[in-house]
């Protein structure tokens, strides 16, 4: 690991156990981000401005760059590559393609966003969300996976509006089967997701939030019927484990008042709170430690590989 990395992991440790990290679910549209309670800044934004700036966002937009021979360093090894923006900014990432990989076949496409830790902080960042645990459980299904992360500069409006790009690029220039599109994000990375996915739900499958919190809108989200795996550990040293069985709660609620039964609830929301003896056994920490539960537990992840557009 490298040295910049252990200072910010530890400056957020410090932090994240003397500054209060509630939030409130009415508020969620116009909340402070939990980065911003711990002095990080995000640019401003309200969600009213980003979901005007993405609704004219051309979804199939042409690809920029697609050559044979990258398709094919890409089989069972990530290529580490970039593009412009919309704003003209770089999105960095990298993706690999499964090791057999056959020319006219579609497969499934992951896109893992990790935490801050793993975020673009310059060159000596380079790659390290690969390491992250959100990125390396992919290769323990029985599935054949493309599999991509990128390492994005902020959580706020350009990181949301970055996630909806890539997420466009990935599907006009790789094999993708469409109708099994599956985010994953961990901390920053999921307030990520939480927000492109209502922005756009029509791109996505299934979503996997681990150690985050909601800042995108929960009826919206609802509403297109996305599944939602919910991780956390129960003392959750960043954002406690409170506001993800909030979230969870109220949207069973919403689908409760919609005539979903249960059975029809659990194939849209499943919640699932670590306890700590899961972190203290492996000596994990209480915030980024339940990225490994990918790795121990392979039904989180059979869960989201399971949903399908076609079938819900």
């Amino acid at each position: 690991m490298h040295k910049h990395r252990h200072l910010i992991s530890t400056f957020v440790l410090a932090l994240a156990c003397i500054v209060p990290l509630s939030c409130t679910l009415s508020a969620c549209d116009n909340q402070q981000s939990s980065y911003e309670k711990l002095g990080y800044h995000t640019p401003g934004y309200e969600f009213d401005e980003i979901e005007q700036n993405n609704n004219d966002l051309d979804i199939n937009i042409p690809s920029e760059k697609k050559h044979l021979e990258l398709i094919n360093a890409a089989r069972g090894e990530f290529v580490s590559t970039q593009f412009e923006d919309s704003k003209h900014l770089p999105i960095r990432y990298s993706y690999k393609l499964p090791e057999h990989y056959q020319d006219g076949k579609t497969y499934p496409l992951v896109i893992a966003l990790p935490g801050l830790d793993a975020m673009w902080h310059g060159e000596d960042y380079r790659d390290e969300n690969l390491l992250e645990p959100i990125v390396t459980a992919w290769d323990n299904t029985d599935e054949e996976l493309i599999v991509a992360s990128a390492q994005l500069e902020d959580w706020g409006e350009n990181g949301s509006r970055q996630a909806i790009e890539l997420t466009q690029k990935l599907l006009a220039d790789l094999p993708v089967d469409r109708t099994r599109v599956y985010v994953t994000g961990f901390s920053s990375g999921g307030e990520i997701w939480t927000q492109a996915i209502t922005l756009h739900p029509e791109l996505y499958t299934a979503y996997l939030q681990i150690s985050a919190q909601w800042d995108g809108r929960m009826a919206q989200t609802c509403k297109a019927r996305i599944p939602i795996y919910f991780l956390v550990g129960e003392s959750d040293s960043f954002y406690g484990s409170d506001e993800t069985r909030r979230i969870y709660r109220q949207m069973y609620d919403i689908y409760r008042e919609e005539g979903l039964s249960s059975y029809e609830i659990d194939e849209l929301l499943q919640l699932n709170v670590l306890d700590d003896s899961f972190f203290d056994a492996r000596e994990l920490d209480y915030h980024g430690g339940a990225q490994e539960a990918l790795l121990r537990f392979p039904d989180i992840t059979a869960w989201l590989l399971s949903r399908h557009k076609a079938q819900l």
